[in-house]
């Protein structure tokens, strides 16, 4: 840690215990790594529903961009001046949230990590799907379609997004195991419209490739979007969590398949245990939640 940073962390850390309100022991703030998707529409009702069963008030707000880690920098800053609440679900953008961490906790004030783990923070717990896991069941799924000749593209989000760099690796390293072909690798954006430019920017690496894998929903819809404006081809595509664009894309059989968590669960079990934490009770330090494979017999069987 640098020294500049260093005497940061401090003044703001003398701040914050000087000029805080009183907590709010019946308030809960959630401040998710991004918004606009489905995933994160889910997670929030899972949240908002356990929170009026338990007799919570929630606040939620997160940032437009999961990449942008400063902007929940300015979120967890202004809710924790303005609301006081006494517990955070936070779902990390960034290695130094363990230093926020740190801080809140300094003040009383409890976080569970919702979606994934950054590793190296003093949280009650971590209500997650097992990340690798996702990125090995789709290994596992486009073993079962492809060979060893068969060339992949593995289109990711963003560096440094803690969940779906886990997948993207996991995926990697499960490919490698079974003798699959990774040709391409190439980062797209956090939202669907740069996923969408970037897609059409690679029109020539694609000429080669049989079939792609995409690490959440913004890539899965994003890439599906982009495909028509740059081939006629059609791809062996399996993606991470669904929506109603990409079950339509599946029932189109455009996709392949979709490993499929369940941020409703993620959201309801976090408050669950937030507050089972407040009430002086000893949690669990993990809380995985299953995930499972979708695709056309499973929509068609509904």
């Amino acid at each position: 840690m640098s020294y500049r940073f260093f005497v940061g962390y401090v003044l703001s850390s003398l701040l914050l215990i000087l000029f805080s309100p009183v907590l709010n022991a019946k308030c809960m703030l959630m401040v998710p790594a991004g918004s606009g998707s489905n995933f994160w529409a889910e997670m929030e009702r899972g949240v908002e529903v356990a929170a009026l069963n338990l007799g919570y008030e929630i606040y939620i707000r997160g940032p437009d961009d999961e990449a942008n880690t400063n902007a929940q920098d300015s979120v967890l800053h202004d809710f924790i001046y303005q609301l006081g609440c006494k517990a955070l679900l936070l779902a990390p953008n960034a290695q130094r949230r363990k230093y926020d961490v740190e801080r809140l906790n300094s003040r009383g004030i409890a976080t569970i990590f919702v979606d994934r783990d950054i590793g190296g923070a003093d949280v009650v717990a971590v209500v997650a799907s097992d990340n690798a896991m996702i990125g090995v069941r789709a290994a596992d799924e486009m073993a079962k379609i492809l060979g060893p000749s068969d060339k992949i593209a593995m289109l990711k989000l963003a560096p440094k997004v803690a969940s779906t760099q886990k997948r993207e690796d996991a995926f990697r390293h499960r490919a490698g195991q079974l003798g699959l072909n990774i040709a391409l690798e190439e980062y797209l954006g956090t939202s669907v419209s740069e996923v969408k430019l970037s897609v059409t920017h690679l029109k020539d690496k694609m000429v080669d490739i049989d079939a792609i894998f995409t690490p959440n929903e913004v890539t899965t819809v994003g890439v599906q979007s982009a495909i028509p404006l740059i081939t006629d081809k059609n791809f062996y595509h399996i993606g991470v969590d669904s929506s109603d664009i990409v079950e339509s894309f599946i029932a189109q059989e455009r996709i392949v398949g979709v490993v499929v968590q369940d941020p409703y669960i993620m959201g309801v079990r976090s408050v669950e245990l937030m507050d089972k934490h407040l009430n002086g009770e000893l949690v669990e330090s993990n809380y995985w939640v299953p995930v499972r494979f979708i695709d056309k017999n499973h929509l068609d069987s509904r």
